[in-house]
């Protein structure tokens, strides 16, 4: 009998034994609302730094769960990473992590149309700074069709712009640095940008050379402002335009 029940608990231990550890972070099997949210695409986004004027970051997320992703530290010339590998679903909803086999845990939450960083626990990063922690989506068509071209300015808060200075006044993008410059008139100027959504746009951490000018100062100044004020942009026709909400244009630019 003795014989019987230590057979029998050997038994028990060796089938728990042998079953496979469970993974903390399942893959996504189909049956989950993640199916009704278009996510595979390119998001891309400026996440905040402490040390740094920002994390330009960008992720593809591919339909057989593989990614990419790519960081830039803004200020810090050449400091940057990319990396590829699969990514996870996990607690059966809506959010992902970027290969979770060890290290810092990298995780996001997929709404319509962006991917929002979490913490380390995979919770939402709350604050004044939480809408700075998301990663829009982006058409790439409509990206290159913003950032590939320089642009002329050719109307500014609806009067028409000569060319006085005898140097076409022009903005231009450096996406893989989230970079704008251009020629505002008399000074050269830069800063940065960032793409809020399809037609959303920002830009900040201006700056100009600081040369005195007889003429196009007063179109400088205004254009400096009309960047300030910028939150979203059309392209018909090869004209770009500068806008705040629904306002009247705040400037025109055609593509050189």
């Amino acid at each position: 009998m003795r014989y019987y029940t230590t057979t029998f608990f050997l038994l028990i231990f060796l089938i728990f034994s042998c079953k496979p550890n469970q993974p903390r972070y399942g893959k996504y099997d189909g049956d989950n609302s993640t199916l009704y949210i278009d996510w595979i695409g390119y998001y891309e986004g400026i996440l905040p730094c402490a040390d740094c004027d920002g994390v330009k970051t960008s992720i593809t997320l591919k339909e057989d769960s593989t990614y990419i992703k790519k960081v830039v530290y803004l200020g810090k010339e050449g400091e940057g990473f990319e990396k590829k590998g699969e990514f996870e679903w996990f607690d059966d909803e809506n959010k992902i992590i970027l290969d979770s086999r060890g290290g810092t845990p990298d995780m996001y939450l997929l709404g319509k149309d962006k991917l929002i960083h979490l913490d380390n626990d995979g919770s939402r990063i709350e604050g004044e700074l939480e809408d700075d922690y998301i990663l829009n989506k982006v058409q790439m068509e409509a990206k290159f069709e913003l950032t590939e071209p320089k642009w002329k300015l050719i109307e500014l808060k609806g009067q028409k712009v000569n060319n006085i200075s005898g140097k076409e006044i022009f903005m231009a993008f450096e996406p893989d640095k989230a970079r704008v410059y251009g020629f505002a008139g008399c000074n050269n100027f830069f800063g940065q940008y960032k793409w809020e959504g399809q037609t959303r746009i920002s830009f900040s951490n201006l700056g100009k050379t600081q040369k005195m000018c007889t003429e196009g100062m007063e179109i400088e100044e205004q254009l400096m402002k009309v960047f300030e004020m910028t939150d979203n942009f059309t392209i018909t026709d090869d004209i770009l335009n500068l806008n705040k909400a629904r306002m009247a244009t705040l400037a025109k630019f055609e593509k050189m």
